[in-house]
């Protein structure tokens, strides 16, 4: 088995989804990105066995399909020293043995065996879905994920709170002492639900669409952010058009019921409006008075 891959290519994709491994994993083979090669594509997975992410690839000349597991580090270190250029990579299908051929000579290495590597759940067929505009989504993550509490004793006040409603989606981020809530009222659904979205990948989502929003912002214009839920699951995935995709596997948490810990009346929209069109005076003020505390 064997293909042809851009350097710069694979290098900005193994860095983006290898910030989900963890350096302690109750299986060793989490250590590894997860290699599966097709047609035309290669889609590499890296997961901690909470959160899952995945990123597809084009590839040229490829010969053979197949799966085999690669070790994170040995993998990123070579690749961050060689400038951009044509890589071609050999697999052995026997021992695993990886060959990465490039302008100036090769690099080996011994991969292993995918059999072991966690799959991720398909989504059910009652799996309930929106759409989002990329950049609602990181404006709503980015907005409330400070307020994100990091409690052993409390899990739910450990993620941004997603309450769906058919005419907006709410997030609310709480940690007991301050309390966010941002409405988006672009977003229409057929249907209600809520799920928390943990605060490690709520900040993996918030680096991913930050640099989609950034580098691809026209072709974010032309496509929308999926989002589909169902039972204990939660996968966030970019649309079909992008080069790239990420899709999580989250852990849902049960309903905490943010509504009836907001303030009741018009007191707290308008607070919210007089904090955002008069943001530099209130950090000024905020700032003065911290001052005076101490």
């Amino acid at each position: 088995m064997k293909f042809e891959v851009l350097s710069s290519d694979l290098m900005s994709r193994l860095n983006a989804i290898s910030r989900v491994l963890s350096s302690k994993n109750a299986l060793p083979i989490l250590e590894n990105f997860l290699f599966e090669v097709g047609e035309n594509k290669l889609t590499v997975t890296a997961s901690d066995g909470d959160s899952t992410m995945i990123t597809t690839i084009d590839i040229q000349n490829g010969e053979g399909q197949g799966k085999f597991v690669v070790p994170a580090k040995t993998i990123i270190d070579p690749l961050k020293e060689m400038p951009q250029q044509q890589l071609l990579i050999e697999v052995d299908n026997g021992n695993y043995e990886v060959i990465v051929r490039y302008s100036t000579g090769k690099y080996n290495f011994i991969g292993g065996d995918a059999a072991a590597y966690p799959v991720l759940k398909a989504l059910e067929a009652e799996a309930k879905e929106f759409e989002m505009n990329p950049q609602g989504l990181l404006n709503g993550v980015t907005c409330t994920l400070f307020a994100t509490a990091e409690d052993d004793l409390r899990p739910v006040m450990n993620g941004v709170y997603f309450d769906i409603k058919t005419d907006r989606v709410v997030f609310v981020a709480s940690d007991s002492k301050k309390l966010v809530r941002l409405v988006n009222d672009s977003v229409t659904t057929n249907f209600e639900g809520a799920f928390i979205l943990p605060k490690k990948p709520a900040t993996l989502l918030k680096g991913i669409i930050g640099k989609f929003v950034s580098k691809f912002l026209r072709l974010i214009e032309r496509f929308v952010r999926n989002v589909a839920f169902e039972g204990f699951n939660v996968y966030l995935g970019a649309g079909k058009k992008t080069k790239q995709q990420m899709l999580f596997e989250l852990w849902i948490l049960p309903d905490i019921g943010f509504e009836q810990l907001l303030p009741k009346g018009d007191i707290f929209p308008k607070f919210v409006c007089l904090v955002f069109e008069h943001r530099p005076y209130y950090l000024l003020v905020i700032r003065k008075i911290n001052h005076l505390e101490r």
